[in-house]
């Protein structure tokens, strides 16, 4: 289970932020709806432990990551929170398998290539694991990007406006794939985006 309390944040020379508390369930999901400026990308920075908050408390499978720093914080990310960027930040000198090695190696976990192989199985693109990230569609990077996202079995699973590219009939796919991949998994899904055409695809919701 994922949910915060009380979580605050203020920059040294910009505004703050209030966030409402707000949870999630294994295998469940949540958007996060907002315009621009009312710090939806900052509230993606603390839950993936980017961002250290001010105050407040957030808890992924009854720990409270909010008071870790350096190596505990950064070990604890990669084990457990999974993130997918707006813009993919791929290593353009590896394939998209040893992407998702190397992924895991940061994540102090050993090679699993039976869990990439079910990943990239599940995700359509098995046949890419050996393509440079430059060589893949679109398409194909938003599907590598969640693979990636999913490759350390993290509990928590963290979207940037994942949508905003996409068409609507796209759009609905890839809600879809993230819902269907977090259920599988049994991660908490957490998206963070401007975009209001996601609001009915999600029973769970808060606006900012």
């Amino acid at each position: 289970m994922f949910h915060t309390k009380d979580v605050r944040f203020k920059y040294t020379e910009g505004p703050s932020f209030f966030y409402p508390d707000f949870s999630c369930e294994k295998g469940e999901s949540i958007v996060i709806l907002g315009k621009s400026g009312v710090g939806k990308s900052t509230l993606l920075y603390i839950l993936g432990g980017l961002l250290k908050p001010n105050h407040g408390e957030i808890w992924i499978n009854g720990i409270d990551c909010a008071p870790l720093t350096g190596k505990k914080l950064d070990h604890f990310r990669g084990k457990h929170i999974g993130i997918v960027f707006q813009k993919s930040h791929f290593i353009s000198s590896l394939t998209v398998e040893e992407n998702l090695h190397f992924t895991r190696k940061l994540a102090g976990l050993t090679k699993d290539r039976k869990r990439i192989h079910t990943i990239l199985e599940r995700l359509a693109i098995p046949h890419k694991k050996n393509e440079f990230p430059e060589n893949l569609s679109q398409g194909e990077q938003q599907r590598f990007s969640i693979a990636r996202a999913l490759v350390t079995h993290p509990q928590l699973i963290l979207a940037d406006e994942p949508s905003s590219a996409l068409d609507d009939e796209n759009c609905q796919l890839m809600i879809d794939l993230l819902k269907e991949q977090a259920e599988e998994d049994e991660a908490s899904l957490a998206i963070v985006t401007h975009d209001y055409r996601l609001s009915h695809l999600f029973s769970n919701k808060i606006e900012l």
